[in-house]
């Protein structure tokens, strides 16, 4: 009788470690994924300048190289599933989406010479499944 309590006991005990390990390292991974989002968006319903733009492009542009996202013949980011960030700008002049690796391709300091007091607003962000922040449109709007 006492083998069987003590071996109810154990299971008992290593199930609990079991759902306790699960249940941190659940934890640490939303903690990271909350980090992550929040520097992306700081920027989320907010006037701000395109230097702040410019800014957010930066970051995208260091995580997509961080986690060696593949790049298209075009020179762009392919999105994948987990960790990839793509920024679009809508200038509103022609109203098409410009993504952040064309201006990165013309340069990133002439977008910051000739639109960085130019005010734009984030008007649309898509998540990845897991939670991280996938895709940021931002959009040029009027003083």
């Amino acid at each position: 009788m006492k083998k069987i309590i003590i071996l109810l006991i154990s299971i008992f005990i290593i199930i609990v470690v079991a759902f306790s390990y699960n249940y941190f390292q659940f934890e640490k991974e939303k903690s990271e994924i909350n980090k992550f989002n929040k520097y992306f968006l700081d920027y989320n319903q907010k006037n701000i300048y395109g230097t702040d733009i410019t800014t957010v492009i930066n970051r995208a542009m260091d995580n997509n190289k961080q986690y060696k996202i593949e790049k298209n013949e075009f020179d762009e980011f392919i999105p994948d599933e987990n960790n990839s960030v793509k920024i679009f700008i809508n200038l509103q002049e022609d109203g098409l989406n410009y993504p952040m690796e064309k201006l990165y391709k013309v340069g990133i300091n002439r977008f910051t010479e000739y639109f960085g007091m130019l005010k734009f607003e984030c008007n649309q962000v898509n998540f990845h499944e897991n939670g991280k922040v996938s895709e940021m449109y931002f959009k040029a709007i009027n003083n």
